[in-house]
């Protein structure tokens, strides 16, 4: 039976049962047949799936052509690798000119630092559950923080408690929360509002809508420090 058909059967899966009993036999008995069978899965094995047919027709070229044997497996050795190279080239190129937002949220968040309730205990209740949020927050314990933090909102009229609700959001990976509690921060205007607008940006990375990051960070001459610098080069990476 013609060994080249058997070959080609295997590869393509349209082997009949008598067929598939010769090639198993020739698998066993020839070893120049099992070393061509482990060639071609290696070649198979290096080039893409989506090139697969314009492969298979450049094989047919070179069986034609009157090389070698052994200078013909040269040339498949150099075209699979080729084309390994050009994917990976391809691949290394779409990562640098058009990164995922989940690796751009990982490159740029860092959790906001507790700048409002001192470390000391107060006497005072209002202060009391102004520590016990933040508390919960450097613990990073943030269902426990979101909690009392909005009791302080609801009580007090905090400035400051949307922003870091949308933070311990953004930690809890529940990124529709944070952006819609960081609207919130930011429709505010008030000292904590450009501090609310980066993380919203971030929350849109998170989110997986880096437009809508990229609208916030196109004026990072907007934002105050540190968030500036890091809002520039967010920008030159989303546009």
């Amino acid at each position: 039976m013609d060994k080249e058909r058997l070959l080609n059967g295997y590869f393509d899966n349209t082997l009949t049962a008598s067929e598939l009993m010769a090639f198993n036999e020739l698998l066993n008995n020839d070893e120049h047949f099992a070393e061509e069978l482990a060639f071609r899965k290696n070649l198979k094995n290096s080039i893409h799936i989506n090139e697969r047919a314009r492969i298979k027709a450049t094989v047919k070229q070179f069986e034609k052509a009157t090389i070698k044997p052994s200078l013909q497996r040269k040339y498949f050795t150099w075209i699979a690798a080729a084309i390994t190279i050009t994917f990976t080239l391809i691949a290394v190129y779409q990562y640098t000119q058009n990164p995922k937002p989940s690796v751009l949220f990982q490159e740029f968040y860092t959790e906001y630092p507790n700048i409002i309730s001192p470390s000391e205990r107060s006497k005072n209740d209002k202060d009391s559950l102004i520590q016990i949020a933040f508390a919960a927050y450097d613990r990073q314990e943030f269902k426990e923080a979101i909690k009392h933090l909005i009791i302080l909102q609801e009580q007090q009229k905090t400035n400051y408690s949307s922003l870091y609700i949308g933070i311990c959001n953004i930690e809890l990976k529940n990124s529709v929360a944070a952006i819609e509690t960081l609207q919130k921060a930011v429709a505010l205007n008030n000292t904590y509002s450009l501090t609310a607008k980066w993380y919203l940006a971030l929350a849109y990375l998170q989110n997986n809508q880096p437009d809508l990051a990229l609208e916030i960070v196109k004026d990072f001459n907007k934002l105050e420090e540190p968030f500036k610098q890091e809002a520039e080069r967010l920008y030159k990476k989303l546009k």
